[in-house]
């Protein structure tokens, strides 16, 4: 038997499925789900829309909302830490320790235990 859960705004993003875990983003709020029952374990309010999937590598969920990149402890809910970027950002993607998304004209690469600027590359 499946299960539904209500979140408190539209979902336009594919869920993160991580050891029985359910990741999911809606427009204001990052939610952590358990896979069998659908209970509610944590939710994390951003601040701004987060229309992107949520990547979880190493207990830890990158998630984009607006112009912000998240960093949240996947058991607790809480935040890591928080980068401010000059546009709307993409998903996340994290390879060897470091985070990159895209905004519409640049690339940002961030230290993903940190979330210092490790650098940005104008697209043009």
């Amino acid at each position: 038997m499946g299960w539904r859960y209500k979140t408190g705004d539209a979902v336009g993003s594919s869920p993160a499925v991580v050891d029985g875990v359910v990741y999911v983003s809606s427009l204001d709020e990052v939610y952590s789900l358990d896979a069998v029952s659908g209970d509610l374990l944590w939710r994390y309010q951003t601040g701004g829309q987060a229309f992107f999937s949520p990547v979880v590598v190493d207990g830890v969920v990158y998630v984009s909302s607006l112009d912000e990149v998240y960093s949240l402890d996947a058991i607790s809910g809480d935040l890591l830490w928080r980068y401010q970027t000059e546009d709307w950002v993409s998903s996340p993607v994290v390879v060897d320790g470091v985070v990159y998304v895209s905004s519409l004209d640049e690339v940002y690469s961030l230290d993903a235990v940190s979330g210092d600027l490790l650098w940005r590359y104008q697209t043009g």
